[in-house]
């Protein structure tokens, strides 16, 4: 089994095109040795089974046909980068946890790739244009009784079908429940693993269950520079309602997402900006799916900060309402 010193090797190296990053895909499967398509194959059947469905099968045609480039001038989808990545570094013995470290570089400069270069730098994230709907529909705020709380659920309809990326906007003030708040009925689907991870391998993040805390530096311009993630599975057209307690040791803002992470956009089916200070706060919003997708991410994006500042997030519930 590998140490992290080790695996420095398996980290991609920054490159600028598509061909540039499936050759860094190639030099991987180089760095771990004697590694057939077919054996990769079956180690992303055996992940696949261990995982519940999210990691992406690799079949040897398909995966020999990204790594001759057959497929450019496009990126490799994610899901793909996600499970060649992870099934390489398992081959190399790697344990979980720095599998998990491994793949938060890769995500980054696929991402760096994927990403649209002339969105504005005053952008968290790059957004998919809005077709042209022959009708839309805004549901107002909904509000939440127990506890006072209100709640904004906006929801975008194409005639009787909802829109990709319906969006909870914020439309009310950000309240700050108590404690002891309760989160709406329904089925959970957040769970203890996988783990939180953050692209910037350089913030020292403590993840535990459903609680992570953040060291977060300053120096970056955008909120979506620094994302804590943990990848849930969101359905498009239903309901959600997110509930989580937070706290920092200086009074800043913090951008939470729930979004799908295929190229090249990250659209929201949540996107919200709430206040957080030393005070423990408990914040419940309600949304609707934008997209279906298992490889969504809920998503606290920390970046854009002058100031540093620790931040600690804890009962996180992602709840289907519809489940």
């Amino acid at each position: 089994m590998l140490d992290a010193a080790n695996t420095v090797g398996s980290r991609p190296a920054p490159v600028a095109s598509a061909a540039d990053f499936v050759a860094e895909l190639r030099r991987l499967r180089a760095w771990v040795g004697r590694l057939s398509l077919r054996e990769l194959s079956k180690i992303a059947e055996r992940r696949r089974l261990a995982d519940g469905g999210r990691t992406e099968l690799l079949p040897p045609s398909t995966t020999s046909e990204v790594l001759a480039g057959k497929r450019l001038p496009r990126l490799p989808r994610l899901e793909f980068v996600e499970s060649y990545v992870a099934g390489c570094l398992s081959a190399g013995k790697v344990d979980e946890a720095q599998i998990e470290i491994e793949l938060a570089h890769w995500r980054e400069l696929w991402r760096s790739l994927a990403e649209p270069s002339t969105a504005p730098a005053c952008e968290p994230v790059a957004v998919r244009p809005r077709p042209r709907l022959s009708a839309w529909l805004v549901l107002a705020a909904v509000f939440l009784s127990g506890g006072g709380l209100g709640v904004a659920g906006t929801q975008w309809w194409n005639g009787r079908q909802p829109a990709a990326g319906s969006l909870a906007a914020a439309a009310s003030p950000d309240a700050c429940a108590g404690p002891d708040t309760p989160v709406p009925a329904g089925r959970d689907i957040v769970g203890p693993t996988p783990a939180w991870w953050v692209n910037d391998t350089t913030i020292p993040l403590h993840s535990a269950g459903l609680a992570f805390d953040a060291e977060v530096r300053p120096g970056t311009q955008r909120a979506g520079d620094v994302v804590i993630v943990k990848n849930v599975q969101l359905v498009q057209g239903r309901h959600y309602a997110l509930a989580f307690t937070a706290s920092t040791d200086r009074p800043t803002t913090v951008k939470v997402r729930a979004q799908d992470n295929e190229q090249p956009y990250y659209y929201p089916s949540i996107d919200r900006d709430f206040p957080v200070d030393a005070n423990p706060c408990r914040h419940v919003y309600a949304f609707v799916g934008g997209k279906t997708s298992s490889h969504s991410e809920l998503t606290f994006q920390v970046g854009g900060h002058p100031d540093p500042f620790r931040l600690a997030v804890s009962g996180v519930a992602l709840v289907d309402q519809d489940g």
